[in-house]
């Protein structure tokens, strides 16, 4: 299915409606054969993936520790540094991100690279397209790593070459990227048909992803703030996210900053041109890596504010979808990893075999206390499917299936999609990071269905064919079920199976809301009102169609907010020091930030229908502005997922102005 019908495969079964859902998330698709493999010996789907993860470390390991033996011909000091890149404190924190830990492609890219640049070119680039393919193939958040260790290292290690650079042979290297093009437009078309992002989605948007991190990460963080963050990502302080949480280690270990320096510095004496490019190379990941990790923020000077290098990143495609940038660590650690081995060699050059083993054994040792406590929190393997479950298995036929209750909480809803493997449908149940927007407009009109007629229309407009009840859980109404004519097929003491006519995979359209009419807005506030004042704002809605506004199963919800007379947010920042910082910023990023650093807008759900030709009044209280001037209020309606809705007479939004004036002063 995958080279004929790509969009059909990532259509996945999670997350129903949302169409391409495996392309919303990390698809880890070359980690499937491997997987395979893995339950061929352990049946359990948890056990298995804990197998894998377990597999996953040892293959860094051994990556590296390849890495590190053809630079030094010393295989405990390959050892030490594949145990370094392996269980650095950064992936034993991220170890449940299995998209994160799957970098054991980078040691060996380095090696292609030099292969290139040394060896025989035609052999290098076989091995540098297999592996660029593979990475692809592995994560998406690892093929971006590798972009970026791959430009890092060989600029570098170019640079450190001196004169004659072998410029033929370094124009062979894009030829590898040649070989990831099939793949990423496949890839590429498919996460623009599951993903919608705005054409003027502003940069501010990017920005705060960025920002999103175990830690909170303010882009117009002080110096001293950003001083701290680097000193967590290169492990010279650790912290707990908050009061009362178990500390995080986010960097490469201290071990590896003993170790590396040392292993920098034997290279560069070793005199070679080869050796020095390694050094120059290695050096350049470490700084690049942490500078990356550091997140987003911009450093004051004299002329301005000069934004740090994630920001710059945060302007290409991918990278700007990328959230908590402490993950660049992963690119820093490649390089003390690496250099980290040549440190252990020197150090114990011209030891005895048992001295050494004795200092690979502290070096764990060291490795192990370094990384501090590991909690684990015990899962329990997978039960056999109860007999509702094996019913809905062997008559689904592929319709979808309503899995009752829609929203669950983080940890349910990750054990329930495992569940749901047993029976293989299309299934409204959804555990990912970023949810697609279809499913949660779904998930937010099926919460708020309040009425068996709303609950009819949302599982018509869906498809649903069946309805798998959790007991013991939110109740699911008799009255739900006879109105959208479900019939109960079988029930045990966990689970009820209602069988429904007419289900069929609507994909891609059934997370839309049914057609929403348009109405008028009017918007009635006091012309004057002191700084910080509380206003009562009248918002009318007019029904001008014949029929009832908006209709059985659709949720609509008034939003409203301030803004400036030229129609921009009101910045949340009031920090002197931080807006001053804000001041001094590029236009091009102060814009972003002003676009996105705003007091949010106010929403009040619609929770009656409007008669046709009817007109309803909603008081929405709002405290003023805070400094005097001349403000708009606006006021419009948006649909499940924040869909904004067009009004009768053109436009989303209705605005009026006030003058918000200190006592005694005039308003105009």
């Amino acid at each position: 299915m995958l080279p004929f019908h790509p969009g059909e495969f990532f259509d996945a079964t999670l997350c129903y409606p949302a169409p391409r859902m495996l392309g919303t998330v990390e698809h880890l698709l070359g980690l499937w054969p491997l997987y395979a493999l893995v339950r061929l010996a352990v049946p359990d789907v948890i056990s298995a993936y804990h197998v894998l993860t377990l597999t996953v470390f040892i293959l860094c390991a051994l990556a590296m520790a390849i890495l590190v033996i053809r630079w030094t011909g010393d295989a405990l000091a390959g050892a030490v540094a594949g145990a370094i890149y392996a269980f650095a404190p950064v992936r034993l924190t991220c170890w449940a991100w299995m998209h994160v830990l799957v970098t054991f492609c980078f040691p060996l890219l380095l090696l292609a690279i030099e292969g290139v640049l040394w060896g025989r070119p035609l052999v290098g680039i076989l091995l540098l397209g297999l592996l660029l393919v593979s990475q692809v193939v592995l994560t998406v958040y690892g093929a971006a790593f590798a972009a970026v260790t791959m430009l890092v290292f060989t600029a570098a290690y170019v640079l450190g070459l001196g004169r004659p650079r072998p410029w033929r042979r370094l124009a062979l290297l894009p030829l590898a990227a040649v070989a990831t093009l099939p793949l990423l437009l496949v890839l590429f078309h498919v996460y623009e048909s599951a993903v919608v992002f705005p054409a003027d989605e502003p940069l501010g948007a990017a920005l705060g992803r960025q920002a999103a991190s175990l830690f909170a990460l303010d882009p117009l963080a002080s110096l001293a703030e950003l001083g701290e963050r680097f000193a967590r990502v290169a492990g010279l302080v650790r912290q707990a996210p908050g009061p009362g949480d178990a500390v995080l280690p986010l960097d490469a270990g201290r071990l590896a900053l003993v170790l590396a320096p040392i292993g920098i510095w034997s290279l560069l004496r070793a005199g070679d041109r080869r050796d020095r490019s390694r050094a120059l190379g290695i050096g350049a990941l470490v700084v690049v890596g942490l500078a990356l990790a550091v997140g987003p923020g911009f450093v004051p000077v004299p002329f301005g504010a000069i934004p740090l290098p994630i920001v710059w990143l945060a302007e290409l495609p991918v990278f700007a979808w990328l959230r908590s940038p402490e993950r660049y660590v992963l690119v820093a650690l490649v390089g003390l990893a690496a250099a980290a081995g040549p440190g252990f060699a020197r150090l114990l050059r011209g030891r005895s075999l048992v001295t050494r083993l004795a200092a690979v054994a502290i070096v764990l040792a060291l490795l192990r206390w370094d990384a501090g406590p590991f909690p684990l929190s015990p899962v329990s393997p997978m039960s056999e499917p109860s007999t509702v479950v094996r019913e809905l298995a062997e008559r689904g036929d592929g319709a979808p299936v309503l899995d009752w209750p829609v929203l669950l909480p983080p940890a349910t809803a990750a054990r329930r999609t495992l569940e749901a493997a047993a029976y293989w449908q299309p299934t409204t149940l959804c555990f990912t990071g970023t949810y697609p927007w279809p499913w949660l407009a779904f998930a937010e009109q099926m919460a708020a269905a309040r009425t068996p007629e709303a609950f009819t229309a949302l599982v018509e407009r869906a498809g649903i064919g069946w309805i798998l009840v959790h007991k013991g859980e939110w109740e699911f109404p008799g009255s739900f079920a006879a109105a959208a004519s479900a019939t109960l097929v079988q029930e045990d003491g966990s689970h009820a199976l209602f069988a429904r006519p007419g289900g069929q995979d609507r994909r891609g359209q059934a997370g839309r809301q049914g057609e929403i009419r348009s109405v008028r807005l009017a918007v009635a506030l006091p012309p004057a009102v002191r700084p910080g004042a509380r206003v009562e704002a009248q918002v009318e809605i007019v029904n001008p169609a014949s029929v009832p506004w908006p209709g059985a199963g659709n949720l609509v919800r008034l939003r409203t907010g301030w803004r400036t007379a030229g129609g921009e947010g009101l910045l949340a920042v009031t920090d002197p020091a931080r807006l001053a910082l804000l001041a001094r910023l590029p236009s091009h990023w102060a814009r972003a930030l002003r676009t996105s650093d705003v007091v949010p807008d106010h929403e009040v759900a619609l929770d009656r229908e409007l008669a046709a030709r009817g007109r309803t009044t909603i008081v929405v209280a709002a405290a003023a502005p805070s400094r005097s001037g001349r403000y708009r209020f606006v006021a419009g309606l948006v649909a499940a997922a924040g869909v904004p809705l067009s009004l009768a007479d053109g436009g989303t939004e209705r605005a009026e102005e006030m003058d918000v004036v200190e006592a005694g002063a005039p308003g105009r």
